[in-house]
């Protein structure tokens, strides 16, 4: 999150909401070892514009791309987004 907020606001993005629900998966390794091989994010940003509708997208990869935590996890990372225009 803190990543896609430092991405919008240089990219200049408005938006009024934005949310991120997730889902990993534990499993037990040979090891014995519980560990998370797979974390699935939903992020849900909501425009102002309908004309930002690529630009939200744009920033969310961008986002995903250079998130320290993300990049910094052996657990894969993927993103199912979604962009939503405020009525």
């Amino acid at each position: 999150m803190t990543t896609f907020l430092a991405v919008a606001q240089a990219s200049k993005l408005e938006f009024s909401a934005i949310e991120c629900p997730g889902a990993g998966t534990l499993e037990k390794g040979e090891d014995r070892r519980f560990w998370i091989p797979r974390i699935v994010l939903r992020p849900q940003v909501t425009i102002l514009r309908e004309e930002d509708r690529e630009r939200a997208m744009r920033v969310i990869e961008k986002s995903e791309a250079v998130c320290l935590i993300s990049n910094s996890m052996k657990s894969e990372v993927t993103l199912e987004p979604e962009v939503l225009v405020k009525p």
